[in-house]
């Protein structure tokens, strides 16, 4: 893996770290206007933000190879 490639995956990890965190804080929020978990609006930020943790861990496990 080239240097250049190298800087784009760790960027992409950050990238998708704090989208990640913001798809946690909306979860966190529509729990705290009374949307319970099953809430489509909550749903949809939970399935947002597990998919982006997998991606997150795509790229780390393609940074250590």
């Amino acid at each position: 893996m080239t240097q250049r490639e190298r800087d784009i995956l760790e960027r992409a990890v950050r990238v998708i770290s704090e989208q990640a965190a913001s798809a946690s804080e909306i979860v966190d929020e529509a729990l705290d206007a009374d949307l319970d978990g099953s809430h489509p609006v909550t749903l949809q930020a939970k399935m947002l933000w597990l998919e982006l943790l997998k991606v997150k861990a795509d790229l780390k496990r393609e940074l250590r190879t």
